[in-house]
């Protein structure tokens, strides 16, 4: 795929991702035939942008070095992981929803799940993003469960 093209996409998932999210914050507690798909789909489309971030990232080869370049590619694999989880935390804490922070748990399990078998980056360096990825995703089930059993009222 031409980088023109993956940059816009990443460009309009932006724009898809933060009407998902608001949709999904508006509609939930609504009847659950409605507000659980528009919930389920958000949490996926913010896994999938930061996702493609990700792969623009690789694709426009950013920075000079290779150093410098290794760099950058960790800062945002780091703050995808921690950025997706904000926002389910963010969107529990808003709204009392887990079903988009349980979607993007299953993103984080699945980055932890897959980190090892990449090609990419040193083995210590998938190690790190293996554990971060599931450390991330225990918090934000923990958070979810938690949430499911005080209720709104969180």
């Amino acid at each position: 795929m031409p980088v023109e093209r993956l940059l816009v996409s990443t460009l309009l998932m932006v724009g898809l991702a933060v009407s998902m999210v608001v949709a999904a914050l508006e509609t939930y507690g609504a009847d659950p035939v409605f507000s659980v798909p528009i919930s389920l789909h958000a949490g996926w489309v913010c896994a999938a942008l930061l996702l493609n971030v990700n792969l623009a990232n690789v694709q426009l080869k950013t920075g000079g070095d290779a150093t410098t370049r290794q760099a950058i590619d960790l800062t945002l694999v780091f703050g995808s992981l921690y950025g997706a989880t904000i926002i389910g935390a963010g969107v529990i804490a808003l709204s009392g929803n887990v079903v988009l922070p349980l979607s993007i748990v299953w993103a984080l399990v699945a980055i932890g799940v897959e980190a090892p078998n990449s090609p990419a980056g040193a083995k210590y360096t998938r190690a790190a993003v293996k554990y971060t990825a599931l450390i991330l995703a225990f918090k934000l089930a923990a958070l979810a469960a938690f949430a499911l059993k005080v209720g709104p009222e969180l």
